[in-house]
């Protein structure tokens, strides 16, 4: 498992656990670098209610 920041870090993002969630390296790499990461950002804040859209 990996932690994947939905902000990044150097982007501003906070380093808590109301941004960010636990994925498998491949789900990580498509989070950060895949044709439909918005889309799966906006499914994965639909699913998990603690995280916070900064």
């Amino acid at each position: 498992m990996e932690v994947n920041h939905l902000k990044q870090l150097a982007d501003g993002g906070s380093d808590t656990t109301t941004n960010a969630i636990a994925v498998c390296p491949n789900c990580h790499r498509e989070l950060h670098f895949g044709k439909n990461k918005s889309i799966i950002k906006m499914k994965v804040f639909a699913s998990v209610k603690r995280l916070i859209n900064e």
